[in-house]
Formats: C-alpha cells, structure tokens, sequence
C-alpha cells in the first residue's frame, strides 16, 4: 500500500485473505509507527514489511509486487499546502508523477496498480498520459457513485450529528487553512484508476 497512512486499506487485504504478504509505504514517520505497533501487536513480523520513504526513494530494488494499492493525496495545491496538509495535497501533482515514472521497476510481470481518487480534487483525464508515458497501461476508470437518495440521506445523517457551533467551526476552520475542497471530500464520489504493466 502506497501513502499508507495507518496500513487500513493494506491490513483489510490481509485480514481478508486477498494477499499473503504485505508492504506499507508512507512518507510520515508517525503513520509507520502506528503499522509498526499494529504489525508487533497483531504477530504480523513475517508478513508486513514497512519504508518510510518519500515516494519510492527509499525502497529496495529487489522489492516486486503484483498489486499495488493506495488512497494518495487527491488535491492539488502549492508546496505551503502541501506542508500544511500531506494527506490531502499533492503539489502540481509530484507524487503521482514521482509514482508512475519509478513503480515499473517494481512491479512483476503481471503487476497492476489500483489507486483511489475524488473528482473533486482530481480530474479523470489527467491519469491515462501520467501513466502510459512510463511504459504502463492504463486500463480503465471504475466510478464508485452513490445513487443520488442515498448519498443525500448520508450526508443529512452526518450534519444531524453536528450542531451548528461544530458545523460553523469545522467551515471556518477549512477556510482559514484554504482547503475548502475538504468540505465536500466526503461527499463527492470517488473513482479508482486502474493500470497494469506493459502495452499489451
């Protein structure tokens, strides 16, 4: 799992049986620490490996993965941003960039690369070019779309917890930090990007 951030995405996997062994790669030594403690307090030493790494810098060159996964940053912003906000900027969207050029090395024969995005934050379009120019193929975008009732009803049920100091708060809050496309990070659907190795 790339940005791993606390290994969710990559435990679930595991959890569940869909993968015998794990990575978890994340910039932020406070996210390895907490997959470390998970890994020591779960028996997972044999299975779970973790880098702390900026992108794929750090990693080792034997490392090969048939799947790789992640829940990257979705927005784009300036580098002050970004320092303000590592989960959710991605600057002139490096660490994509940064990603697609240095994963074909790691990568087995069959290996593909699943990431989730918002459209909030980032358009669909911007993928296929980032991806194809380093010698992978981009398969395919799979929306996770809510029907329109029920992602209202989700949404009314989330602001009825709230109470209006909470709600005014949180919005100034996001205004003040100029992130205010976290205001509807919830609520916009997602789409993942699928991509595998080589042309054919």
């Amino acid at each position: 799992e790339f940005c791993a951030g606390p290994g969710f995405i990559g435990f679930s996997l595991l959890a569940h049986g869909l993968c015998k062994k794990l990575t978890l790669i994340d910039i932020n030594p406070d996210a390895i620490a907490c997959c470390k403690k998970t890994i020591k307090e779960n028996g997972l030493e044999d299975k779970v490996t973790t880098y702390l790494s900026d992108g794929l810098k750090n990693i080792p060159k034997k490392s090969l993965w048939d799947l790789v996964i992640s829940n990257p940053p979705h927005f784009d912003g300036t580098r002050k941003m970004y320092k303000n906000d590592i989960i959710a900027i991605d600057p002139g969207w490096i660490i994509h960039k940064n990603f697609y050029r240095d994963i074909p090395r790691h990568l087995s024969n069959n290996g593909q690369i699943l990431f989730l995005e918002n459209i909030t934050g980032a358009p669909e379009e911007i993928w296929e070019n980032m991806i194809e120019k380093n010698g992978l193929k981009f398969v395919k975008i799979f929306w996770e779309k809510h029907p329109p009732a029920k992602l209202i009803k989700r949404t009314l049920n989330i602001i009825s917890l709230l109470n209006w100091n909470t709600i005014k708060r949180f919005i100034l809050t996001c205004i003040r930090q100029r992130n205010t496309n976290f205001l509807f990070h919830r609520i916009y659907p997602y789409y993942f990007v699928l991509s595998k190795v080589g042309k054919d």
